[in-house]
């Protein structure tokens, strides 16, 4: 009987461990067209002529993956041409954002926090072919970011929280 109880219970445990995969990634593009990036995933999208950007791949990442290079790392992989990779992490109780660009053009987009705090956030212009960086010291579980404008120059301009994007 006693052996029987262990073998039961040994299947048991195999049975619930099958069952329990990775959880699914919670970003995605909303219905109004904003991107939903939560802290530990990465979102790649593609951006069209007219239109919302695309959502090409949504998966986990480490909390750190957010975090900007440390001197002698070596190399990193660029973005894929005509995408954008966007990275949400954690370090600290600070929210982190990582944006690779692969496309030819600088882009401005509006931030607002998610979570209970849900304010908006301030954001600096991603620049082509390069990574940018943003970070926000306001605990939240994700980032939602919006109304992407590309712009007609490199200039970096970083507004503050609550002023929208001017650039067409």
């Amino acid at each position: 009987m006693r052996r029987a109880v262990s073998l039961a219970a040994a299947l048991a445990v195999v049975l619930c461990g099958a069952g329990a995969a990775a959880a699914e990634p919670r970003s995605r593009i909303a219905a109004d067209g904003a991107v939903e990036l939560y802290a530990g995933e990465r979102v790649t999208l593609r951006f069209t002529a007219a239109g919302p950007p695309q959502l090409v791949k949504a998966e986990a990442a480490p909390l750190t993956a957010a975090n900007p290079p440390k001197p002698g790392q070596g190399a990193f992989p660029d973005p894929p041409a005509g995408a954008v990779v966007l990275a949400a992490g954690r370090e600290g109780g600070q929210l982190r954002l990582k944006i690779e660009s692969g496309l030819s053009q600088a882009f401005d987009y509006r931030a607002r926090l998610l979570g209970a705090a849900g304010e908006v956030a301030p954001a600096c212009t991603a620049l082509p072919l390069l990574a940018s960086y943003e970070q926000w010291t306001t605990p939240a579980e994700g980032v939602r970011l919006s109304d992407f404008r590309f712009r007609d120059t490199n200039e970096v301009v970083c507004y503050p929280a609550g002023q929208p994007p001017l650039a067409k």
